[in-house]
């Protein structure tokens, strides 16, 4: 869980943010969810996402992430399996809400 007014302002550029999100699941669920934000315009685009994430993002084991193995999945993608169909949900939920 994580509360998504600090999630977004750390994308938004607007407040500096000191901390850095602890993401607890697969490394691929993180970079699904911020594509689909990012094809949502809920968070902007960025020349170098990858770079974004690791900045904003520390792993499980709250190590910084591999901004590598980050550009490699956002370029080819995540394929839709059940986990995705929950961070789906997730973003029809956020996009509903419209406070943003």
């Amino acid at each position: 869980s994580c509360n998504f007014e600090l999630f977004r302002i750390h994308f938004e550029g607007t407040e500096q943010v000191f901390a850095k999100i602890v993401w607890q699941t697969n490394l691929n669920e993180l970079v699904y969810l911020f594509a689909r934000l990012r094809d949502e315009k809920i968070i902007p685009l960025s020349k170098n996402p990858h770079l974004l994430l690791q900045e904003n993002f520390l792993d499980k084991y709250e190590k910084p992430l591999n901004t590598g193995s980050l550009r490699t999945l956002l370029e080819k993608g995540i394929s839709n399996d059940k986990r995705m169909e929950i961070i789906e949900k997730i973003i029809n939920d956020v996009l509903s809400q419209k406070r943003f």
